[in-house]
């Protein structure tokens, strides 16, 4: 319809040889983009016209009472539109395969998560991998089962079911919901520790002692307490290596009343980024880094209590000083001796003293980060990293007054 509308308007028309037609010269239409797309859009609008011309007249409140009927019909058509162009674009994607099956396994996967909490919180919150296991695998026979499951009875047929998740699922039939899944939705804790173990490195274990002094982590930890846990620290630092530099950063370093947590850079003259490199490719681990060394000891201290990860170069953990104390968070770093001031510089902050910084070493002609200073060349490539033995002298480089870590909050 839409053709015949189209070759019956007034449009530019062009002369053919003949031989193209049996030897005839023939007179064709020559549809360009603009005159096409003019002409649909034309055609929509009268269609759109004698829509509303054969609509009956509806007052406001007669409007008003068909309106969500309309509504409801108007996103049903969407739909079915979306589902023929998709269906479409399916067939011609993937021939083999049925639609009807691929939307049934994608609606499977995205209900895959009711069945985990249920399961996970078997595993994570009752410590119990008999039934984590046993609702895994019904789960996983019931998605695969080639007819729907109508009763508990027929699904003790399949073996993996027994009578206590027949009886679930008989009430997930006469019922459609499940009681214990309910529970298990409105318990905080099972639901914490479920999204902590999503984390890599944190298992069931950790997550429950992570709940359970979440309390605690949401403390400000004091000045003075502060002052207590970097004491404790240096010391037991001191007795790895007397030159065994440690240094707590963040917040505290700048003078704060109170901190969120206390972070604690390492670093020693004979650790350098040649050592770094040596000791990552090395296989005897055994002695460990002065990192490993100082966890160690702070570990058999009591000290911490928990680790959340450790790495080559970087411990999270969970420490307390005595048992009338809250549990805090401490985090270690260790960095080669070359970088540790301009380390020093990034990780004391504030974050809005370090954008200003950097950006008035960009204006100076260098790139300033937590690993080293260079000159930028005339091409814009940065240089050989000059030597910082100070804070100081990244300042006296930059070419402005020297601000201690008290005066950067701002």
């Amino acid at each position: 319809h839409l053709s015949l509308s189209l070759l019956g308007r007034f449009v530019p028309t062009k002369s053919v040889p003949g031989s193209l037609f049996a030897g005839k010269r023939r007179v064709i239409a020559r549809l360009t983009n603009a005159r096409k797309s003019a002409t649909i859009n034309e055609l929509l609008v009268q269609r759109e016209n004698l829509r509303h011309l054969s609509t009956q007249y509806l007052d406001r409140r007669q409007e008003a009472s068909i309106a969500h009927y309309r509504q409801a019909a108007e996103i049903r058509r969407e739909e079915d539109e979306f589902y023929a162009v998709y269906a479409e674009h399916f067939r011609r994607v993937r021939p083999s395969r049925s639609l009807a099956e691929e939307c049934r396994r994608t609606y499977l996967r995205t209900q895959n998560w009711e069945r985990d909490k249920l399961s996970n919180y078997e595993k994570n919150k009752n410590r119990n991998l008999f039934k984590f296991k046993a609702y895994r695998k019904a789960a996983d026979l019931i998605k695969t089962h080639p007819t729907p499951i109508k009763s508990g009875k027929q699904a003790k047929e399949m073996n993996g079911i027994g009578d206590k998740i027949a009886k679930k699922i008989d009430e997930i039939l006469t019922t459609g919901s499940l009681k214990k899944l309910c529970e298990v939705k409105q318990d905080d804790e099972a639901n914490s520790i479920n999204e902590l173990t999503k984390i890599s490195g944190v298992g069931p274990a950790l997550a429950k002692k992570l709940v359970s002094t979440f309390e605690d982590l949401e403390l400000r930890i004091p000045r003075a307490e502060m002052l207590q846990l970097e004491e404790l620290v240096l010391s037991e630092a001191k007795k790895i290596d007397p030159d065994l530099i440690a240094t707590a950063c963040g917040s505290f370093r700048r003078g704060a009343s109170s901190s969120g947590d206390i972070d604690f850079l390492l670093t020693h003259q004979t650790f350098t980024e040649e050592t770094r490199a040596r000791e990552a490719k090395s296989k005897d681990k055994k002695k460990g880094n002065h990192l490993d060394q100082l966890i160690t000891r702070l570990k058999n201290c009591g000290f911490i209590t928990d680790v959340i990860s450790h790495g080559q170069l970087k411990f999270m953990g969970i420490c307390k000083l005595d048992s009338s104390q809250h549990h805090r968070r401490i985090d270690f770093q260790l960095i080669p001796f070359e970088q540790y001031y301009c380390g020093l510089i990034h990780f004391t902050g504030s974050d809005l003293f370090n954008i200003y910084l950097r950006g008035e070493a960009h204006k100076q002609g260098f790139i300033l980060n937590e690993y080293s200073l260079r000159p930028l060349g005339s091409t814009g490539v940065p240089g050989e990293p000059l030597p910082v033995t100070s804070e100081e002298d990244v300042f006296d480089y930059l070419g402005i007054e020297y601000k201690g870590p008290t005066e950067r909050s701002h």
